[in-house]
């Protein structure tokens, strides 16, 4: 029986804890992947022996999904890819509990990398295993329903990034930045979307959001217009997607940093925040369905916080 108080069967204990989160930390989904080129006519499919098979990638849980696949089919084969949507398990049925991604190749005439084919949708299905091909068929029956209309989520459609691009350069183009091309998926639903996106001068976010949070447009767009100089600059929105283009905070992130003298400015900028937003309250609730922004602007702070903060204004 554990001891608290017997320091060899505590350190016994501690390092089996250790060995079992290191265990935990260390475990992997592996995710079959359906990507599609060329509006969803074609899929890749691997060389598997003398047949064909899915790639596949490991995916460490509880972190960003988009963002490892996208890295993993980036290192793996060289492709630039970016998510769909990750169909429902209980639609898509493998066999063999292995999940499924749905993604679509960036540029449409590349090569297929080594030991891998771009195969026309009609013949994929016919040249993988059955459980391979139950996947297949019933992903693309849902990437179609997107396609369609038929369900929301404008994310979920094939060329929804070519889209991006092109918007996001009619924003920009005035204000003299120029998109380079290049790119980073963090998030992706299909009503969801949170993408980095790369300029001659700088980068920019887009986000977009769905139910439960499609008020986070609202929200956002009212605190760029109260505290212009505690929010990132707001360039554009995209009504028909609920999404908005925003600069990028420039500065590091705190859990780059050791020095806590970084913390303690941070915290008086946002005590300055909270000064400047007392006379906001009825306007914030009214557009914070959930509260939970009004509160984060309302959130208690230290008096010495408060008052180090008025001494720098």
């Amino acid at each position: 029986m554990f001891n608290l108080f017997d320091p060899l069967t505590a350190l016994d204990d501690l390092n089996a804890r250790e060995a079992r989160m290191q265990s935990l930390g260390d475990s992997r989904d592996s995710y079959r992947l359906i990507v599609t080129r060329r509006n969803a006519s074609e899929i890749l499919l691997s060389q598997d022996g003398s047949g064909w098979t899915l790639p596949r990638v490991a995916i460490r849980p509880r972190q960003r999904l988009a963002e490892q696949l996208v890295s993993g089919v980036n290192e793996k084969w060289g492709l630039e890819t970016y998510c769909l949507f990750v169909p429902n398990p209980s639609r898509v049925r493998t066999g063999d509990g292995t999940k499924c991604a749905v993604m679509e190749s960036a540029r449409h005439n590349d090569k297929a990398p080594s030991g891998t084919c771009w195969m026309p949708v009609s013949a994929a299905a016919d040249c993988s295993d059955a459980g391979e091909a139950v996947a297949i068929r019933e992903s693309l029956e849902e990437l179609d329903s997107y396609a369609r209309g038929a369900r929301p989520g404008p994310f979920a459609r094939p060329g929804w990034l070519r889209e991006l691009f092109l918007w996001v350069e009619e924003q920009v183009s005035p204000l003299g930045l120029r998109v380079t091309g290049r790119f980073r998926q963090w998030n992706a639903s299909p009503t969801f979307s949170l993408i980095r996106l790369e300029t001659n001068d700088g980068a920019l976010w887009f986000k977009a959001t769905g139910e439960p949070n499609s008020h986070e447009l609202t929200v956002s767009l009212l605190l760029a217009r109260l505290f212009p100089g505690h929010v990132p600059r707001i360039l554009g929105v995209h009504t028909s997607w609920n999404g908005w283009l925003s600069t990028e905070a420039s500065g590091t992130a705190l859990d780059e940093i050791s020095d806590s003298s970084a913390w303690e400015r941070v915290a008086e900028a946002l005590a300055e925040l909270q000064i400047a937003s007392s006379g906001k309250s009825r306007e914030l609730e009214a557009r914070c369905p959930d509260v939970w922004e009004h509160e984060l602007l309302t959130y208690p702070l230290p008096p010495s916080v408060f008052q180090s903060s008025l001494r720098q204004s």
